[in-house]
């Protein structure tokens, strides 16, 4: 079985945050339990969360919890209603209708370490991409 590389750090498969937003040196997790602050980047949220991406410069969201993406919102299961920026549209309604598809698509981006507890995973970016 493939493992890790040892710099990597175990990443719990994301269905737990909604989307992210960047404050400054840190990104904030909207979750349906409250926010919390995470010192990353958004850069590295993307990297790290199959189907998570980027609807906006200061933005990432995730499409487990999306009901609906139209050219200028993005459309969460509680109501919660995102801005896409124009940069953006074209990309995440591309990504949506292959998400809604076919999922598995969107994964070839990644390489997928499994670890020993079946709901955690390790994804990387593929290298290029």
């Amino acid at each position: 079985p493939l493992s890790p590389p040892p710099e990597e750090k175990e990443i719990k498969h994301n269905n737990e945050t909604m989307f992210y937003s960047a404050a400054r040196n840190s990104v904030i997790l909207h979750t349906p339990q409250g926010d919390k602050m995470q010192y990353t980047t958004l850069a590295k949220v993307e990297e790290e969360n199959p189907f998570c991406y980027r609807i906006s410069k200061n933005m990432v969201v995730n499409f487990y919890f999306v009901e609906k993406i139209d050219k200028k919102e993005v459309v969460l299961y509680n109501d919660t209603r995102l801005k896409v920026n124009r940069s953006y549209e074209k990309d995440i309604i591309n990504k949506w209708n292959l998400y809604k598809i076919d999922p598995e698509q969107l994964l070839a981006d990644y390489i997928a370490f499994p670890s020993d507890k079946p709901e955690k995973w390790i994804f990387r970016k593929t290298p290029g991409l």
